[in-house]
């Protein structure tokens, strides 16, 4: 409104030829004008700043919100982080302590099974001992005291039947002892394998003239060799000498008729002397194929014998580096081998 009054009368006074007041108001006018236009700006200005101070502080209220939720969020990550850190840390000791029971039980599962199996062992051990010394012993006590009787009215055959029958049962109970011995000094390794070069030939002879007596009438027993005389073999002979016997009174126990053959031969298995006796008897059954080299098995549980003699040989062929074995493809009775490395070094067995 002041503008315009000073721009109308400029414009009268201009009209009036007053052009000095025309002058005065246009300054007037001016002034006036330029503080407007300062209020103006400074009104802009001001409203400016509020808008600016709004907006810094709708700034601040979104950063405060955004801080607030990027710390909320840290705070909750960092809490499901550590819960499920110690969830892990619960689960690895708990599966561990799982893992530690399974495997304690598992020992005490497999010392209980020790401690069944031994029992069960002695049991069978004790029955079998039982059995097997006092059959013999009752034979040599009573022929014994008929030999010796006064009144035995024998003649000279039966008392030499009676001789071979206590010197029979002698050599059982001498085997039986033998056994027992045996297998407690392989099993506790108190043994130590005494290595020397002994001829395989004069070692078969050996065991054919120790069981010779024993065989049965009308059994053919007898020796074959591959093998020089001059050949020598690094082993324990006694033990060697002693797989063979136990082979070949395993033999004599089961063939009535027929022949029993003891062979050494260095060409069925390259790189190993391969001992076999060979039988005609009753054979083994197939589902006693491995059986029979564990403590205490036989293939007749009724059998004479205790179980032991041919868990002796694997105990000493595998002290040897050796290895026995039953061959199945044999069907004519039953034959068992005996596999020695020629050179001292582990080497994977032959399949026979």
């Amino acid at each position: 409104i002041t503008e315009s009054r000073f721009y109308l009368h400029k414009i009268m006074d201009t009209a009036a030829k007053d052009y000095p007041n025309a002058i005065k108001y246009l300054k007037k006018y001016h002034q006036q004008l330029d503080s407007t236009n300062n209020l103006l700006q400074l009104s802009d200005i001001a409203e400016l700043n509020t808008q600016i101070g709004a907006e810094r502080l709708k700034m601040e209220n979104i950063q405060a919100t955004s801080h607030y939720r990027i710390t909320l969020f840290s705070i909750v990550t960092g809490f499901l982080l550590l819960s499920l850190l110690f969830l892990m840390l619960y689960l690895h000791r708990k599966r561990k302590v799982n893992l530690e029971l399974c495997h304690k039980n598992e020992e005490l599962s497999e010392a209980r099974d020790q401690a069944e199996a031994a029992n069960k062992a002695k049991s069978i051990f004790l029955q079998n001992m039982s059995h097997e010394i006092r059959t013999p012993l009752n034979s040599i006590v009573g022929f014994s005291q008929l030999i010796t009787s006064p009144d035995a009215n024998l003649s000279q055959e039966e008392r030499q039947d009676f001789c071979h029958l206590i010197q029979h049962n002698s050599d059982l109970l001498l085997t039986l002892v033998g056994d027992i011995l045996s297998a407690a000094e392989l099993e506790s390794n108190r043994y130590t394998m005494k290595i020397a070069p002994h001829s395989c030939n004069k070692l078969c002879r050996e065991a054919i003239t120790t069981v010779e007596h024993r065989k049965p009438e009308g059994v053919k027993l007898y020796y074959t060799s591959e093998v020089d005389d001059c050949y020598e073999l690094s082993t324990d002979g006694q033990r060697v000498c002693q797989i063979l016997i136990n082979f070949l009174t395993n033999a004599e126990k089961h063939t009535t008729q027929g022949e029993i053959r003891l062979h050494c031969s260095l060409t069925e298995n390259p790189g190993y002397v391969t001992f076999s006796v060979t039988d005609t008897g009753t054979g083994i059954p197939p589902e006693y194929s491995e059986t029979i080299f564990e403590r205490f098995e036989k293939a007749d549980s009724f059998g004479q014998g205790t179980g032991l003699g041919l868990n002796i040989c694997r105990l000493i062929a595998e002290r040897l580096k050796g290895k026995v074995l039953l061959d199945k493809e044999y069907k004519e009775g039953a034959r068992f081998v005996f596999v020695l490395p020629v050179e001292e070094k582990n080497k994977s067995y032959p399949k026979t």
